[in-house]
C-alpha cells in the first residue's frame, strides 16, 4: 500500500472530488436557497485566495492551498447542482394550454395504461412523465413521435406511506417533476418525427427485435438476447427474473461494466495486430474506442454503460499515450466528470453500485487472489472470477442491503461459471443478431442459441431451489449501513496491511455494528405502531408481535391485498416480516377496537343512525371514514377524540369544513391524503410524519 502523502499526490481528484460531493449534499440537504448574486463573489473570493495560497511561502502552504482549494470545488458543485435542478424546474400549473412534446422511449404497458418519457418543446423545455389510457394508438409511438395535449401535467408526489417507494425523489433525479394522464380524446400525435441519438437506438432495437423474432429462437430466449446485447428487460419473464435474482445474478440483465468490459475484451483481442508501433496502437485505441461508443449508443446511452465506457476510455486513452493510468485516480474522475454532468447522479443506486463495486474490486481482488492462487492455470483461471466476484460483492453490500433488501448467499458460487459463459453468450448473441438479417442461417443460430440458453439458465434454476438460495426481509438502518461500509473499508485495508490502526478499525466497526443490531432489534420488541394509510381501500395495520392488517372491503380478504409497503412497514417496525392477521373492517366490533391501551374508533355515515349518547365516549383515535352531510357538531356529541384521521376515501372538499371546526375546538387532525399515512408510535405517543419534501 502506498503512504498516505504518496496515496494523495498519486489520488489528486479524491481532494477535488470528495469537495464536490459535499457542495452537492449541501445544496440538496438546505432548506436554505442561496442566490447566484451571493455565491459568485464568495467564489471568487475563495478562487483567489486558493491563488494567492499557492504562491505564497510558508510552512503550512500546502495545507492552507489545500482548504481554499477545497472550498472551490465545493462552491463549483454546490452551484452547479443548483444550476442544473433550477434549469430544469417545472412549468407553473396554467401557464399555457397547449404542450408540445416528443416521445424519449417507446411506451411500455401499465395496467391501465402506457407509460411514456416526453421531452416538452413548448411552453418550457422540460422532461415529464405521461400516462396514455389504454388504447392501441399509444402502441403507435416509436421514439420521438411529437404529440400535442392541453392537459396541464401535475406535480409527481409520492403516497407518503411508510416502507414505499420513493418514486417522487426517483423521478427528481431524471429531472422529471411532473407526470400527466391523458385519454385517447386528450392527445394528438402531430405529422413528425424528431431525430437524436435516443432516437436512432431506439429504432436500431426495434429492428434488432424485429430480425430476431424472424428465427426460430424460443420467444423466451428473443428476450434474454435483448435484455444482454441492448438491456432491454422489460419483456423477461417473471420467472426467469426469479431464477437470476436467486443466482445473485439479476446484474447480468442489466447492461453495465461487465457487458462493456467483455466488450473490450472483445475488440482489443481482435485488433491485436495493430500492436506492433506507436501509430498503429493510436488506431487500435481508435477503433476501440469507435466500437466501445457504438456499443453504448445501441443500448440507448443508459448511465450504467455510459459510466463504464467513459471509465473504459479513460484507462484506454492513457494507455495510448503511454501512461500509467492510476486506476483509482480514473475511477475518481469518471465519477467527476459524470457528477459534473448530472449531480443527480450522487443519489441513483446505479451509480452508487457501479463504483462501489470497482472500488470493492480494486480494495479486495489482489489480496483474496494472492492467498487462493494455485500453480494450475485453469484453477487460477475460475479463482480470479472468484476474487474479483468477491471483491465487487464486498464493495456494493451495504447497498444492496439498505435498497434491495435482500441477498444471494449462492452469487459467489454461481459468479465462477455464469460470468464466463456471459463472456461467450454476448458475442454470440452479436454474432445472431448479425446472421438474423439471413433467413439462411435462422435454424442454425435458432438451434445454437435454445441450446446455449438451455445451458445458461439451467444452473440457476438449480442455486434457486437449495435452501437459503434467497435471504430476503433484510433492512439495515442507515447507521447500520454506514458503519458496514467502513467495516468494510477497515477489512480491504487490512488485507493490505496489519497494523494497529486497520485492526482496531474493525474491532470497533464490528462492535459499533453488533451493539447497532442489538438496539434494533429491542426497540422493535418493545414498540407498538399504529398506521392508517393513504390507500384505497382503507387500511389500517397495528404493528406488534402480533402483526395485524384491517382492509376495508365487503368481500373476503386475503395477503394478496396486502400492498409492498404494507409489507415493509412490518419489517421497518417489527422484528416479525409476516401478518398474522388479515381481516375486513367488518371484523371489528363496531368499528373499535383497543389495542395496546389506545382506543381506535372507525366513524361512517352510519353512525348517525344510532342514538345520541348522554355522553361522548372518549376515544384515542377516530378515524372518519366518510362524511356525508355531516354536521361537525354532531360529531362531537358522540364522541370526544384525541386525534381524527381523515381516510383517503373522503373527497378534497368534504373535510374542510370540519377541518375549520376541530381546528377552532383545539382538536389535533390528520388527513391522510394531503399528509401522508398516520403513524404513531403509542408507546411514546408520538406521531411521525413523512416530510412533505420526500413526497
Amino acid at each position: 500500500m502506498y503512504s498516505n502523502n504518496n496515496f494523495i499526490e498519486t489520488t489528486p481528484f479524491l481532494r477535488i472530488l470528495v469537495p464536490f460531493i459535499v457542495g452537492i449534499l449541501i445544496y440538496n440537504q438546505s432548506s436554505v436557497n442561496i442566490s447566484f448574486s451571493v455565491l459568485i463573489p464568495i467564489f471568487t473570493l475563495c478562487l483567489i485566495s486558493a491563488i494567492f495560497s499557492y504562491r505564497i511561502k510558508h510552512p503550512n502552504q500546502a495545507i492552507i492551498f489545500g482548504i481554499f482549494i477545497s472550498f472551490v470545488f465545493l462552491m463549483i458543485g454546490y452551484c452547479n447542482t443548483k444550476w442544473c435542478i433550477e434549469s430544469n424546474s417545472p412549468t407553473p400549473a396554467g401557464t399555457s394550454e397547449n404542450f408540445i412534446g416528443y416521445t424519449l422511449d417507446t411506451p411500455q404497458k401499465k395496467k391501465n395504461s402506457f407509460k411514456v418519457r416526453l421531452q416538452l418543446e413548448s411552453p418550457q423545455h422540460e422532461r415529464i412523465i405521461a400516462y396514455l389510457q389504454n388504447d392501441s394508438s399509444g402502441l403507435s409511438l416509436p421514439t420521438g413521435s411529437v404529440i400535442a395535449f392541453q392537459q396541464s401535467p401535475q406535480p409527481i408526489v409520492n403516497q407518503g406511506n411508510p416502507g414505499e417507494f420513493n418514486y417522487a425523489a426517483y423521478c427528481r433525479q431524471h429531472y422529471i417533476n411532473q407526470q400527466v394522464f391523458l385519454s385517447p380524446s386528450q392527445w394528438i400525435k402531430l405529422n413528425r418525427q424528431t431525430h437524436s441519438l435516443t432516437t436512432f437506438a431506439s429504432q436500431l432495437q426495434n429492428n434488432i427485435k424485429h430480425h430476431l423474432t424472424q428465427t426460430n429462437i424460443h420467444p423466451t430466449n428473443q428476450q434474454l438476447i435483448l435484455a444482454l446485447i441492448v438491456g432491454n428487460k422489460d419483456q423477461l419473464d417473471p420467472e426467469i427474473k426469479h431464477h437470476f435474482k436467486a443466482a445473485g445474478a439479476m446484474h447480468l440483465m442489466a447492461v453495465s461494466g461487465l457487458h462493456v468490459g467483455i466488450v473490450y475484451l472483445i475488440l482489443s483481442s481482435g485488433l491485436f495486430f495493430l500492436k506492433y508501433n506507436r501509430v498503429t496502437r493510436v488506431v487500435q485505441g481508435l477503433l476501440t474506442l469507435t466500437g466501445l461508443w457504438g456499443f453504448a449508443l445501441l443500448t440507448g446511452l443508459t448511465p450504467s454503460v455510459t459510466r463504464a465506457t467513459l471509465l473504459f476510455t479513460l484507462v484506454l486513452l492513457a494507455k495510448t499515450i503511454h501512461r500509467n493510468a492510476n486506476l483509482l485516480n480514473t475511477l475518481l474522475l469518471t465519477a467527476f466528470l459524470i457528477l459534473l454532468i448530472n449531480p443527480m447522479n450522487l443519489y441513483d443506486v446505479g451509480f452508487q453500485l457501479s463504483f462501489t463495486a470497482v472500488f470493492g474490486i480494486m480494495l479486495f481482488y489482489k489480496p483474496i487472489y494472492s492467498f487462493v492462487k494455485t500453480k494450475y492455470l485453469i484453477s487460477n483461471y475460475l479463482l480470479k472470477i472468484m476474487a474479483v466476484s468477491i471483491g465487487a460483492q464486498l464493495g456494493t453490500l451495504p447497498f444492496t442491503l439498505y435498497y434491495f433488501h435482500q441477498y444471494p448467499p449462492y452469487s459467489v458460487i454461481s459468479s465462477i461459471f455464469l460470468i464466463p459463459f456471459v463472456g461467450i453468450l454476448i458475442p454470440c448473441a452479436i454474432i445472431t443478431v448479425a446472421f438474423s438479417l439471413t433467413p439462411f442461417f435462422h435454424p442454425l443460430i435458432g438451434h445454437t442459441m435454445n441450446m446455449l440458453m438451455k445451458i445458461f439458465i439451467t444452473p440457476m434454476q438449480y442455486i434457486e431451489s437449495l435452501p437459503y438460495a434467497l435471504i430476503e426481509h433484510i433492512r439495515p438502518t442507515l447507521t447500520q449501513c454506514v458503519i458496514l461500509i467502513l467495516l468494510i473499508l477497515f477489512l480491504g485495508l487490512l488485507f493490505h496491511s496489519v497494523s494497529f490502526a486497520n485492526i482496531s478499525g474493525v474491532l470497533l466497526c464490528t462492535l459499533l455494528l453488533l451493539c447497532s443490531s442489538i438496539y434494533v432489534s429491542y426497540k422493535h420488541l418493545t414498540q407498538h405502531t399504529c398506521i392508517i394509510y393513504n390507500n384505497y381501500p382503507l387500511m389500517l395495520h397495528l404493528i406488534d408481535n402480533n402483526n395485524q392488517l384491517y382492509i376495508d372491503k365487503q368481500d373476503s380478504v386475503s395477503k394478496s391485498d396486502i400492498p409492498y409497503y404494507a409489507q415493509a412497514a412490518n419489517e421497518l417496525y417489527s422484528t416479525q416480516s409476516s401478518f398474522t392477521q388479515v381481516q375486513s373492517f367488518s371484523d371489528l366490533s363496531n368499528g373499535y377496537t383497543c389495542w395496546h391501551g389506545t382506543s381506535i374508533k372507525i366513524w361512517d355515515d352510519q353512525e348517525l343512525k344510532h342514538k345520541i349518547p348522554d355522553k361522548p365516549l372518549t376515544v384515542n383515535i377516530l378515524l372518519i371514514k366518510s362524511i356525508y352531510n355531516l354536521d361537525p357538531g354532531l360529531l362531537l356529541k358522540y364522541y370526544n377524540p384525541q386525534t381524527v384521521v381523515f381516510s383517503s376515501t373522503i373527497h378534497s372538499k368534504g373535510h374542510e369544513k370540519l377541518e375549520k371546526f376541530l381546528k377552532s375546538h383545539f382538536i389535533v387532525y390528520h388527513n391522510v391524503k394531503s399528509s401522508g399515512a398516520f403513524v404513531l408510535n403509542t408507546n411514546c405517543n408520538k406521531l411521525k410524519q413523512l416530510p412533505l419534501k420526500n413526497r
